[in-house]
């Protein structure tokens, strides 16, 4: 046997063992994780993708994140997966390998240097740290604006904390560029400053011509009110898909506005009436009295109505002078919206006052304030008094006892004795008292109960005259069990509108302060009162989602599928939760 032959086996098994690790560390050598900025110029608007590549993994990352950068949006990731089988070694070991594809689409919300920083992934226990990215955008030059354009136009005048904004959102495209939208839906408004009144739908369409080149635009109004004072920053972006000549195919940009900060000033202290009630706006003050001559105890009718263009929303009902021959009671509230923008043109406050004395010779005078932006100034309207006849008697919480004293008390005589009676009277057919027998006691009882009936409801009428916070908690309880039953009418019709409509009011009126109309009541308000109450997480998120369906059915006319029966539900248990929290406080 020669030494060859002798040794041949452990040659065989030296390099099996060489060929194992030579496929180990090929395997290992070959594994590679990169990110890939692509492109790493932008303009401001315009979409780039940062991509992460991994190559040859034994799985995915136990740790993958979108990226967050400040002035940067990442859109929704896509992921895209490779399969891989190599034959190493001369004994054919299989190494199978995975390839993935990590994809986000990424713009800039301003110019400037930015660094997307190198996420650490780890795969199978071992970490891999990917490198920083710099991204470097620059504005849109005019010629990009010279073919498409997104413009916000804002009033001239000062604008004030609360007060109603009329603007317009313009959409300006060249008629000759290779533009299409990307979305179809209206502008996104960026930032939390102010509060979304009305935004239409669907723009209004027109076509000029400017320094010679023809232009469509696509305008949306947009009505606003500012929440706070101070500068506010308002942006609005919209995305599209612009032609590249250079690689023949479309790519997509991002428009937006590039409005300075809009200034927003406080309500002057100064010189304000105690009658101002809120109100922002022009307005007109109609009013009328119900009659020119009323009994004591008997009401009397006040109608108020205020029209103009303002934001009626903020305007609280004025008060009534307080007055011992008066007695006022809180108002009823309408409100009139145009039909198209839900805006409030009109809004009416029907009160009831009930004279006490027959001295009363006129009505209450009764004033009313706003601030009129445009002037920047207060302007104070008077109900003026008119002459009123009140007849009957004072009432009797004032009214003085009069007794006769010339009247003689008049003493009845007892009556003689006469003969006996020739015929027996009228038998009855029972000789025993009265209170033996069983109707005796259900009159006396069935007496008794509505005694105490008409002396609770009495009771019950004397405390709401004289505790005005019991009446108007109890006007405050029949208004929200009113919009209740309108919700509750409006989901058996499955009526979607009108059911939205009246589950808003219902939890804006068990979510206003005393003192506040529920149609100041904000959707921030609701879910803080919610809150306040302990209301589930989850039953808070839902009524949240309710608001916001609401709004697109109001604003957007967009429906979406509605289980009546459970927001119906959800709505119920938040206002019983609003007034056990009410009643406890």
């Amino acid at each position: 046997m020669t030494t060859r032959a002798k040794h041949s086996p452990l040659l065989w098994i030296l390099f099996g063992l060489f060929s194992l690790l030579t496929t180990q560390a090929w395997a290992q050598q070959e594994m590679q994780v990169r990110a890939v900025l692509n492109p790493e110029k932008l303009l401001v608007g315009e979409v780039g993708r940062y991509e992460i590549y991994l190559s040859d993994v034994p799985s995915k990352p136990d740790n993958l994140q979108t990226p967050e950068v400040k002035g940067l949006q990442f859109g929704q990731m896509s992921q895209q997966s490779y399969s891989t089988t190599n034959i190493i070694g001369r004994f054919g070991n299989f190494v199978t390998r995975q390839q993935y594809v990590y994809s986000w689409p990424v713009a800039a919300t301003r110019t400037g240097t930015f660094t997307i920083p190198g996420q650490t992934l780890t795969i199978d226990g071992i970490d891999y740290k990917l490198e920083d990215k710099l991204l470097t955008v620059q504005e849109q030059g005019d010629v990009f604006r010279d073919m498409m354009d997104l413009q916000l136009e804002l009033p001239d005048d000062p604008v004030y904390v609360g007060q109603m904004v009329s603007s317009r959102i313009i959409l300006r495209i060249r008629q000759d560029a290779r533009v299409e939208a990307a979305a179809n839906a209206p502008p996104s408004r960026e930032g939390d400053d102010v509060q979304e009144i009305y935004r239409n739908p669907r723009p209004e369409r027109r076509e000029q011509t400017l320094n010679g080149k023809r232009y469509v635009d696509f305008v949306w109004r947009f009505v606003f009110s500012p929440t706070r004072a101070g500068p506010h920053e308002i942006r609005f972006t919209f995305p599209m898909r612009m032609y590249d000549a250079d690689t023949g195919r479309y790519r997509q940009v991002v428009l937006y506005t590039r409005n300075g900060p809009l200034q927003v000033a406080p309500l002057p202290e100064q010189d304000q009436p105690a009658s101002f009630t809120g109100g922002i706006g022009q307005f007109d003050v109609d009013y009328k009295w119900s009659a020119d001559t009323v009994a004591t105890g008997e009401p009397l009718e006040l109608s108020l109505t205020v029209n103009g263009n303002g934001n009626l929303a903020r305007m609280s009902a004025p008060t009534i002078p307080e007055s011992s021959d008066w007695r006022a009671y809180p108002p009823r509230v309408e409100q009139n919206q145009n039909e198209d923008t839900g805006i409030a043109t009109a809004k009416t406050f029907d009160y009831v006052l009930i004279p006490e004395s027959p001295a009363i010779q006129q009505t209450p005078e009764v004033k009313l304030a706003w601030f009129d932006p445009k002037q920047g100034r207060y302007h104070e309207t008077t109900v003026e008094p008119q002459a009123l006849t009140v007849t009957g008697e004072p009432t009797a919480s004032s009214a003085p006892r009069q007794q006769a004293a010339s009247a003689e008390p008049q003493v009845p005589t007892r009556p003689g004795i006469g003969p006996l009676a020739s015929a027996p009277g009228t038998f009855r057919p029972d000789l025993r008292p009265l209170f033996y027998r069983t109707n005796f006691w259900v009159a006396n009882l069935a007496a008794a109960f509505v005694l105490a009936l008409l002396g609770f409801v009495r009771w019950k009428r004397l405390r709401l005259e004289t505790q005005p916070h019991l009446r108007a908690r109890t006007a405050h309880l029949q208004e929200q069990e009113r919009r209740l039953q309108a919700a509750r009418q409006a989901a058996r019709q499955e009526d979607a509108d009108q059911f939205f409509h009246a589950a808003v009011k219902a939890l804006q009126t068990a979510s206003a302060p005393p003192g506040m109309p529920p149609e100041a009541v904000t959707p921030e308000m609701i879910q803080q009162r919610l809150i306040s109450a302990g209301l589930p997480e989850e039953e808070q998120q839902a009524l949240t989602e309710l608001l916001h369906r609401g709004d697109a059915l109001r604003y957007g006319g967009r429906m979406q599928q509605t289980d009546f029966k459970a927001d119906l539900k959800r709505v119920e248990h938040a206002v019983q939760q609003l007034q056990a929290q009410e009643k406890h406080a």
